[in-house]
């Protein structure tokens, strides 16, 4: 009896459900991974879901006020570990590896988006500067953010292009999500009349 026992608990261990998800993020966010909340330390720390089955798990992102972000499924091997890393309203796998395996090196992060050369920048500023109208020169940019990243300098410029206060805060607004360098954002103000409109640009960058 002792023994059926015993080969019952180490059949019922052998088979439980081992499959992990772990998920490393640098933002101020909320992951849930099948409705369960993960826990994180401090930023850039990694929270992780254990004792999984294997199959399909769902996992979402929020912001911390509940406002959703991303959700996603994700098919886990039964003994399987997933590695993700949430950044850039974007959630990536980094790694698979069998649960109790050393995991290999982290690679390093994924180079990030690369500002406009000088010289493509120096055409695409040419051309706004051309434009004759308010609006041709908004929709200019809005094309040119469409397929392009900025640095604040860049952002200064085109600002500097257009002639009403409301544009020069319309074009932050359209490159905003597209600059690549955003605690630089204080060096706007430089282009910017009003207290009012310097305020607003800022709030697009926090």
């Amino acid at each position: 009896m002792r023994f059926a026992i015993a080969a019952l608990a180490l059949l019922a261990s052998t088979t439980a459900p081992a499959a992990q998800i772990h998920v490393t993020t640098a933002s101020h966010v909320v992951v849930q991974v099948d409705c369960e909340l993960l826990h994180f330390a401090d930023l850039g720390s990694r929270a992780k879901a254990i004792g999984l089955a294997g199959g399909t798990h769902e996992i979402k992102v929020s912001s911390l006020y509940g406002k959703p972000i991303l959700s996603l499924t994700l098919d886990v091997e039964p003994t399987e570990m997933v590695h993700l890393n949430y950044a850039r309203r974007s959630l990536q796998i980094t790694s698979r590896d069998a649960v109790g395996a050393t995991p290999a090196p982290a690679a390093g992060p994924p180079p990030g988006p690369v500002a406009m050369d000088a010289a493509s920048f120096g055409k695409l500023r040419s051309a706004v500067s051309d434009e004759s109208f308010s609006s041709d020169k908004v929709d200019l940019v809005k094309s040119a953010a469409s397929r392009n990243h900025f640095t604040i300098e860049q952002v200064g410029a085109l600002i500097e292009e257009a002639v009403h206060s409301s544009d020069k805060v319309e074009i932050a607004e359209i490159l905003a999500p597209k600059v690549i360098d955003p605690e630089n954002a204080f060096l706007l103000n430089e282009h910017l009349t009003h207290s009012s409109d310097k305020e607003e640009v800022q709030k697009l960058f926090r």
